[in-house]
């Protein structure tokens, strides 16, 4: 207080240290008033609710009695004056001040209109008035209308509308400095839509829903769960695209995975969504989900029968390689449950393949479990990133442990092309298997069709030695040794083109260093070229100076002998005298 008598302007300098307790003390604001009328907006919103303040500040500022309006010269004045009718259920008086207030509302500042307008909404004596306040608000800049951003302000859905326009118009420029203290309980945009929207979502049209959501989803903090479903739900009513509502859904589930999961199953969307989630909400829900369905047989049902469109969840994990679905212990426990129940000849085999698919690509695939699979389901690895290693060594082990009897079955069906990328040992079990196959179906036409289509994918120009002698097999299609040639011959060819443009390059880094060392050489000579004639140049220079000089010597010589002649002709005549 001493602080602020003796030097008031330290409110303006240092407003931001000064604690806001000090706002509170309405005889703080009034001495700062004694010196600036300004200070008003200084002032705690809970002081114009206490009448002795009110009537002291009015009377600072020219108030004598209720039946002059004369002194209300600003905003300001009216909003005090107002304040204090309210305080003394002077209805009359608060009428006559809104009618002496239109004149000065024309050179008020945006932000003090709109919080007259809100003030005066909620004054019951005003309610004739509504039409009008509500008018004031508008062609306002969107700065100005969030100042009426406050808790009271949500409730009337009229207000509303007025503070979060559809279409803001180019305001013209805010008059003069704000005069009036902020409004209480005031509210950033996020809260202040998000009150909008759990209040009035029934009321409101889908444009100003969806402008609210989006303003709300602006946030950085999260919604509260309870407040986020409630949204959920009613944007899901309104069939909002499941997409826009991932930050919905993320609020809706967080610190309460396990309630989510039924809340979320109750409504009619897919659990794709976890899609577009977080990947750590999107394991702790997924695991939830599945603890939630229950053991591995019921897992299998739900995929089986796609509930939710599971399938498409568990496709694009796959694809993604989704550690955060991939690597669930859940689905692990699935599949072996599929494999050591041999659940290959039902609906289910379908379901285990994709299992094995996603613990594949997660990397969480049970001990030992390749080696008890069907040999169908390797296949389904191939389109999967960096599967190829695995894949290819795997079909040969399975393709040699076969039975004779199903090997001649299965091993059109698993042929990989990922064959193709095989060393030389793995090429010649390959081509081994190859034999083995021609040798049990025996060579008809087709039979040696398909297995020139394998020996093509197979690098057979890796094998060397003693192992080359496979492809002379007699139970393999005399092409066998053709297509070993050709891909050698490709082989060569291939490595003569990369010797060739071995030389080109060697030849082009040659070439670049020659004209480099040219152009260099060049410009050395340049230079020298440029040095000697700047050197002729100063030699010619010398010359024409010492021309210079000499004709100058010459003069001089000449006026010497000119000046001797004519100091003996004055000797001659002065010894004639």
């Amino acid at each position: 207080m001493e602080r602020i008598t003796s030097d008031w302007t330290v409110v303006e300098r240092d407003f931001e240290q000064i604690p806001k307790t000090v706002w509170k003390s309405s005889e703080i604001i009034l001495e700062i008033m004694r010196n600036s009328k300004a200070a008003l907006r200084y002032a705690d919103a809970e002081l114009l609710d206490d009448a002795g303040f009110l009537l002291q500040a009015c009377q600072l500022r020219g108030y004598t009695s209720p039946d002059s309006l004369h002194w209300l010269k600003t905003v300001a004045d009216c909003q005090l004056c107002l304040c204090y009718a309210m305080k003394q259920n002077d209805k009359e008086t608060a009428d006559r001040i809104m009618v002496h207030s239109k004149q000065l509302i024309a050179k008020a500042n945006h932000m003090d209109i709109v919080t007259l307008v809100v003030f005066a909404l909620f004054c019951d004596a005003l309610t004739p008035w509504r039409e009008h306040l509500l008018t004031l608000l508008k062609d306002l800049s969107k700065p100005a209308l969030s100042h009426g951003f406050c808790s009271r302000a949500v409730a009337d859905l009229d207000l509303v509308r007025a503070l979060l326009p559809q279409k803001l118009c180019p305001a013209p420029a805010a008059f003069g400095d704000r005069l009036l203290p902020l409004l209480p309980d005031s509210l950033r945009a996020e809260n202040f839509a998000l009150g909008v929207l759990l209040t009035h979502e029934d009321r409101l049209t889908p444009k100003e829903f969806d402008r609210c959501l989006d303003v709300c989803c602006e946030r950085r903090d999260r919604v509260p769960t309870t407040e986020a479903r409630t949204l959920l739900i009613a944007c899901l009513s309104r069939s909002y695209e499941v997409d826009r509502l991932t930050k919905l859904l993320t609020w809706a589930s967080q610190e309460d995975y396990k309630s989510f999961v039924p809340f979320i199953l109750g409504k009619d969307i897919s659990v794709f969504f976890l899609a577009n989630m977080a990947s750590e909400h999107r394991a702790a829900i997924f695991q939830e989900l599945l603890d939630f369905w229950g053991g591995p047989e019921k897992i299998v049902a739900i995929i089986r029968e796609d509930h939710k469109k599971i399938q498409s969840l568990l496709r694009w994990a796959i694809c993604q390689g989704d550690a955060a679905i991939c690597a669930s212990k859940n689905v692990r426990e699935t599949l072996s449950h599929v494999v050591d129940g041999e659940l290959y000849e039902t609906g289910d085999a379908q379901v285990g393949q994709t299992l094995f698919s996603l613990c594949f690509a997660g990397t969480n695939l049970p001990t030992n479990i390749v080696e008890t699979i069907p040999v169908e389901w390797l296949k389904e690895l191939m389109d999967l990133r960096g599967s190829e290693p695995f894949l290819s060594s795997t079909l040969l082990l399975r393709m040699e442990q076969c039975e004779d009897s199903t090997f001649k079955d299965k091993f059109p069906e698993v042929w990989c092309p990922v064959w193709g990328t095989l060393q030389e040992e793995d090429c010649f079990r390959a081509v081994g298997l190859v034999a083995r196959w021609c040798k049990l179906v025996g060579l008809d036409r087709d039979a040696a069709a398909f297995a020139i289509k394998v020996l093509r994918c197979l690098p057979l120009n890796v094998l060397s030695g003693p192992s080359l002698d496979i492809i002379y097999s007699p139970e393999l299609p005399v092409q066998a040794g053709i297509i070993y040639v050709t891909q050698l011959l490709q082989q060569n060819r291939k490595e003569d083109r990369e010797e060739l443009k071995k030389i080109v390059d060697r030849s082009n880094r040659r070439f670049e260093e020659v004209g480099h060392a040219a152009a260099q050489a060049m410009s050395v000579a340049e230079e020298a070229n440029r040095r000697a004639n700047q050197a002729e140049m100063t030699a010619q220079q010398a010359q024409s100076e010492a021309r210079s000089a000499s004709r100058t010597a010459s003069y001089a010589e000449h006026t010497a002998r000119n000046a001797e002649h004519t100091a003996r002709n004055a000797e001659r005549l002065a010894a004639v005298n």
